[in-house]
C-alpha cells in the first residue's frame, strides 16, 4: 500500500524534476540538462502540505473546540467519579458523546485526521529517501552507467564496499540490477564517487561514463553549495582531515548549518503550535489529570525529538535534511494561517448551528420512519420476545438473565448496528430526553 502511494508521489516529484532541468536548460543554453533535487524537494514537500491543508484545519478546528469542550467533559467525569458500576460508565460515556454531538466533532476525528496525515507523510518520506526508485527522470540519469556496471566483471565487490550500499546489503546480497545499482549510486558521497573513479580508471570508456554521470549528479545535488548527497557528518569529518584552515571552518560550519536548522525549525514549529493550543497556556491545571499529565510529557518530547532530528540529519544526506528543515517551515507558515482564520469563527454560533443539524436529522428520521410509536417499545418487545423463548425453548434461567443483560446492555450503549430497528429507538429514546428538558 505504501509502495503504490509512494509511486505515485513519486510520478509528482518526477513532473516537478522535469520542470526545473526544463529551466535549468533553457537558462544555461542547453549545458545543464538535470533538475536541481534540492529545490525540488522544497516544491515537492510544499505541494503535499497545502494539500493536506483540509486535513490540517479540521485537526486545529479539533483542538480549538477540544478546549471549549473539555470544562462540560470534565465536570461529567467529575459527576462520575466514584461510580465504577457498568450502569454508570455507559451513563457518563452516553453524556461525553452527546457533548461531542453538541459541538459537531467525532471523538475519534482528531485520530482519524492523523491517520490519514501519517498515511500521506510516510510514502512522502520514502519518495524523499531514495528519489531514483520512485523518479523516472532522476532514474534515467544513473541508468546508463548502472547498465554498464551490471555487466562489469568486479563491479559488484567495489559497489558492495561502498557507503552508499549499506542500506542496500540484503538486496546486493540477492543479486545486483541496474535500477539496485542505481539507487546505491544515488547515496554515494563524494569519496565513494572518487573510489568508483579510480576502481574504473583502467577501462576508459568505463572510466568516462563514471566522470560524465558524476558531473550530472554534482549538477543534480548541488544545493547552495552543498552536495546534498554527502551527509554532514561527512563533511565534517573531511573538513577537519584537511588541516585547520580558512577553507576548513568555512567547511565545518557548511557541514553542521543543516543538523542546527534541523533542530532550530523544527523547535520552533513545535513551540509556536503548542502556544496556539488553548489549554497549553491555561494555569489552573489539576496535576493529577491524565490529560494534564500528557501535556507535561509532550513538552519533554517537544525538546528531545528535535534533538533527534539534529542527529539523524547529521548523519544521512543533506537531502534529507533539507526536507526536514522546509517540512517544518512549511508546517508552521500553514499552522499559523490556518489558526488565524480559526480565531474568526463564532464558536457559539458554530454550536447552535450543529444543534439545529442534530434536531432536523432526528426530525428527518422521525419522518421517514414508518410506525415511529413501535420504536418507543422496541427495548420491551425484545425482553418479551427472550421472556417467549425461554417459555417455549428448554433454556435455563441463567441463559435468560444473560439473553436479557445482553439486549439491555445493547440499548442503553446506543451502539446498536444504524440499520437496526434498536439504533432508531435509541435515537427516538434521546431525542424525546432532549425535548423533555426543554
Amino acid at each position: 500500500m505504501l509502495n503504490f502511494l509512494a509511486t505515485i508521489l513519486g510520478y509528482l516529484m518526477n513532473l516537478i524534476y522535469l520542470v526545473l532541468a526544463a529551466i535549468a536548460s533553457f537558462f544555461t543554453g542547453g549545458e545543464v540538462t538535470v533538475g536541481n533535487i534540492g529545490i525540488a524537494i522544497i516544491l515537492f514537500t510544499l505541494i503535499m502540505y497545502v494539500a493536506m491543508l483540509p486535513l490540517t484545519y479540521k485537526q486545529q478546528k479539533f483542538s480549538k473546540l477540544q478546549a471549549r469542550m473539555q470544562p462540560e467533559i470534565k465536570a461529567i467525569q467529575e459527576k462520575y467519579k466514584n461510580k465504577k458500576d457498568s450502569d454508570s460508565q455507559i451513563a457518563m460515556n452516553q453524556e461525553v458523546q452527546a457533548v461531542y454531538a453538541k459541538y459537531g466533532v467525532s471523538m475519534s476525528g482528531s485520530c482519524v485526521q492523523m491517520l490519514l496525515q501519517m498515511v500521506i507523510l510516510l510514502p512522502l518520506y520514502r519518495v524523499i529517501y531514495n528519489i531514483p526508485k520512485f523518479v523516472p527522470a532522476v532514474m534515467s540519469v544513473f541508468s546508463g552507467l548502472s547498465d554498464a556496471l551490471l555487466n562489469t566483471d568486479g563491479a559488484s565487490t567495489v559497489l558492495s564496499s561502498l557507503t552508499g550500499a549499506a542500506t542496500f546489503t540484503s538486496q546486493i546480497e540477492e543479486g545486483l540490477t541496474s535500477d539496485l545499482i542505481a539507487q546505491i549510486l544515488n547515496k554515494c558521497s563524494t569519496a565513494d564517487w572518487e573510489t568508483l573513479s579510480s576502481w574504473a580508471s583502467s577501462n576508459s570508456d568505463l572510466a568516462s561514463l563514471v566522470n560524465s554521470t558524476h558531473s550530472s549528479v554534482l549538477q543534480m545535488n548541488n544545493f547552495l553549495g552543498l552536495n546534498i548527497s554527502d551527509s554532514p557528518s561527512y563533511m565534517f569529518n573531511h573538513a577537519i582531515a584537511n588541516g585547520m584552515s580558512t577553507a576548513t571552518i568555512i567547511a565545518i560550519i557548511a557541514a553542521i548549518i543543516v543538523p542546527v536548522l534541523a533542530f532550530v525549525t523544527q523547535y520552533l514549529s513545535v513551540k509556536l503550535t503548542t502556544a496556539m493550543n488553548p489549554n497549553s497556556n491555561s494555569k489552573n491545571l489539576d496535576p493529577n489529570d491524565p490529560a494534564v499529565q500528557m501535556q507535561q510529557s509532550m513538552k519533554v518530547m517537544n525538546v528531545t525529538m528535535p534533538l533527534f532530528s539534529a542527529w539523524i540529519c547529521f548523519t544521512l544526506p543533506a537531502g534529507m535534511g533539507i526536507y526536514w528543515i522546509a517540512a517544518a517551515v512549511i508546517r508552521t507558515i500553514l499552522a499559523i494561517i490556518v489558526n488565524h482564520k480559526i480565531d474568526k469563527i463564532d464558536i457559539d454560533a458554530m454550536v447552535e448551528s450543529n444543534k439545529e443539524k442534530a434536531a432536523k436529522k432526528m426530525e428527518k428520521l422521525k419522518a421517514n420512519t414508518p410506525n415511529i410509536s413501535e420504536y418507543s417499545s422496541f427495548y420491551n418487545r425484545n425482553l418479551r420476545s427472550v421472556r417467549d423463548e425461554g417459555n417455549s425453548k428448554e433454556i435455563n434461567e441463567e441463559e435468560i438473565n444473560k439473553r436479557l443483560d445482553e439486549v439491555k446492555a445493547l440499548y442503553d450503549s446506543g451502539k446498536a448496528r444504524k440499520d437496526s430497528l434498536l439504533y432508531a429507538a435509541n435515537m427516538v429514546r434521546e431525542y424525546d430526553k432532549e425535548h423533555d428538558k426543554k
